[in-house]
């Protein structure tokens, strides 16, 4: 789907379209959950990330939990198609969706940094600090943050955990980090600056 095409749809087909993409993208993440060998399942087909990406941000951006209407902005392009698993929406499914749900400031950003057949896919967003003590269990079955629990947030500890599958059966290595705003920057509030990662 194109923005434009997306953008004049009535809120109507909008609605059903948003939701039967995030009904069909959750029952993928939580079939993960259950059965993580499901992630190879099927055939890598070479495929357009950047579309992909876009396609998902453009849901998600949409949805009713973000009722601030975040803006996702995008830097870097993806000149090469990859071969990828169906599972590989999964990636960005949960990146964007965390970063969106705990955002605190400023807009979210998604980076692409593309090297030959090497990806980098970076999203950065603004919001409490994550300690490297909670970086290391941030990828565990059902983890969540203290500071994620206490927030009027819906969550499950789902989606990392199914996002680490899915990134090990691609070969894609993720990391996180997390650091403190300084100067006028943190005028605008307490903000931090949490980036993560998937890299092949």
């Amino acid at each position: 789907i194109r923005k434009d095409d997306f953008e004049s749809s009535s809120d109507n087909l909008k609605s059903l379209y948003k939701t039967s993409v995030m009904l069909k993208d959750s029952l993928d993440t939580a079939a993960l959950y259950v059965n993580p060998e499901s992630a190879a399942f099927g055939r890598k087909r070479d495929t357009d990330v950047y579309s992909m990406v876009h396609k998902i941000s453009l849901v998600l951006s949409h949805a009713k939990s973000n009722k601030n209407r975040i803006k996702v902005n995008f830097m870097g392009r993806v000149q090469n198609r990859h071969k990828l698993f169906e599972s590989f929406k999964v990636i960005p499914l949960s990146l964007i969706q965390n970063a969106l749900k705990y955002r605190k400031c400023n807009d979210v950003e998604i980076v692409f940094d593309e090297r030959g057949d090497k990806l980098d896919f970076s999203v950065v967003s603004y919001g409490d600090l994550i300690t490297d003590e909670e970086i290391e269990l941030i990828f565990q079955r059902g983890y969540r943050t203290p500071k994620a629990q206490h927030m009027k947030v819906d969550g499950t500890g789902l989606g990392l955990y199914a996002l680490k599958v899915v990134a090990d059966v691609h070969n894609f290595g993720v990391k996180v980090s997390s650091s403190l705003l300084n100067g006028e920057q943190r005028k605008i509030g307490p903000c931090n600056k949490i980036c993560v990662t998937a890299y092949h």
